[in-house]
């Protein structure tokens, strides 16, 4: 019998703590974190047949080259800007788009509700070489590709030098990680360029952030950004994750031992639900800070609910399974306009785009289309397991989990008291005629952001 995701974590923490993967250490940082989201991935696709993207990675050689140079600029112009009392934020790459302007839902709100007492910067990733603009608080923003540019070339370098002095390090983690894991090809190759971008990123971010006299940092998604956080932690800056997604339970991305110089030094939850130990630190430094998008610049104010059309939020590992159970939902009822959203990082096949096709009643959404917007527009939401279906309880929105076809599974009790979900296909009509159900606890799940915290936090 399959295990789930969650149960398959917690056997793999266990056996990755026994088998020492963390003792293993470069300037205090385990090794293992440095691979360990990628491996576990990797590991759950095997077993379960889980994959968290199916999209590819477009490169795209002028724009590259292009935002390197831009990037280079306005690294110099604010090196020379003699910033004070930096707050410095990393936020999401993935930027949203709504009123003509891009914005990141994570940063943005906290930065527009907040007084900060000294300057503020945002060190912008580009998604895939493309960054885009008009981007808010574009004043603030800094382009920040060149150094990933530079710490790869640099890491080529230094390839023959890590090898050589860190060759004892990397055969005894591959000796110790091939008891729970598959290697891969050319595993102490790869692992030795992965630590010379690490070591070189680490030493870039010590003097930008000397230069900058930063004072501390607010990131989203901390496996994007261990060597920043390492090299605040180095200056004894203190580094602020910000939640990103629904998190319930053990995950590929979080669980596992806290470490001090690897994890932030306060996780900071979208709602008091949230708050939990499945984040990957104590207790005490897990914080709720509310979800500061609530009334971000007025969003979707006046969006108008099309009582025909049904969201179904789809993500890479159940493309294939919510594709069948929309093809005979869309056929036992064509009054209804099913409309399927697609995650940023998945792709649907030729033979799934024809099967589409080919159901006049199912339409496509892509991500691009602003999730929030899209969610209102919707009588009801359904799906299996994504954020979004929090995010539409918190909009007020009726929505429920589809538990019949392909998507049949065991559920949490969470899960149950607030999607109840459906299992037959009677279920799934019968729902569409209730009375819409407001949850009366949504506030837990998105509260409204405290600004007196964030102020503690700043010591302001």
């Amino acid at each position: 019998m399959k295990l789930s995701n969650q149960e398959y974590i917690k056997q793999l923490d266990f056996l990755e703590q026994k088998n020492g993967l963390y003792d293993i250490v470069l300037g205090g940082v385990p090794l293992w974190r440095l691979i360990r989201f990628r491996y576990r991935v990797s590991f759950l696709k095997n077993v379960n047949g889980f994959t968290n993207k199916t999209t590819k990675n477009n490169i795209d050689i002028i724009h590259i080259i292009k935002w390197s140079i831009v990037s280079v600029y306005e690294l110099c112009k604010v090196l020379l800007s003699r910033k004070q009392d930096t707050t410095l934020f990393l936020p999401f790459p993935r930027l949203e788009f709504e009123s003509g302007i891009y914005y990141d839902k994570f940063t943005d709100p906290v930065i527009a509700k907040t007084t900060f007492p000294g300057d503020t910067v945002i060190f912008q990733n580009s998604l895939g070489g493309r960054y885009s603009n008009p981007r808010a608080n574009g004043d603030k923003t800094i382009k920040i590709d060149c150094l990933s540019y530079i710490s790869k070339v640099v890491s080529l370098l230094l390839l023959p030098f890590v090898l050589f002095f860190y060759k004892s390090r990397l055969s005894l983690l591959k000796k110790r990680l091939a008891t729970i894991y598959s290697i891969e090809k050319f595993f102490s190759l790869k692992l030795a360029l992965i630590i010379g971008t690490f070591v070189i990123n680490r030493l870039l971010y010590k003097i930008l952030f000397k230069i900058l006299d930063v004072k501390s940092v607010f990131l989203v998604s901390r496996t994007v950004f261990i060597p920043q956080i390492v090299a605040a932690h180095d200056l004894k800056i203190p580094i602020y994750e910000l939640q990103h997604g629904a998190t319930p339970a053990e995950s590929a991305l979080y669980t596992g031992p806290y470490n001090a110089k690897v994890d932030p030094d306060l996780f900071l939850c979208f709602g008091r639900m949230w708050v939990g130990e499945q984040f990957g630190l104590p207790l005490p430094q897990v914080k709720n800070i509310g979800w500061a998008l609530k009334d971000y610049q007025n969003l979707y104010k006046g969006v108008v609910q099309n009582h025909k059309r049904l969201l179904f939020i789809s993500y890479p590992a159940i493309t294939s399974k919510i594709i069948s159970v929309l093809k005979t939902l869309s056929l036992n009822n064509t009054y209804y306009t099913y409309v399927l959203r697609l995650h940023p990082q998945e792709v649907l096949s030729d033979s799934q785009q024809k099967d589409l096709k080919a159901l006049p009643n199912v339409k496509v959404e892509l991500y691009t289309k602003n999730v929030q917007e899209s969610i209102l527009e919707s009588k009801i939401v359904f799906g299996d397991k994504s954020t979004v279906l929090y995010e539409a309880l918190s909009l007020g929105k009726t929505v429920r989990q589809i538990n019949f076809g392909e998507l049949k599974r065991d559920h949490s009790s969470l899960e149950e008291s607030l999607f109840k979900p459906l299992d037959t296909l009677d279920d799934f009509f019968i729902s569409l005629e209730d009375k819409d159900e407001k949850i009366t606890h949504s506030t837990d799940i998105y509260s409204n952001f405290d600004s007196s915290l964030m102020n503690d936090i700043l010591n302001i």
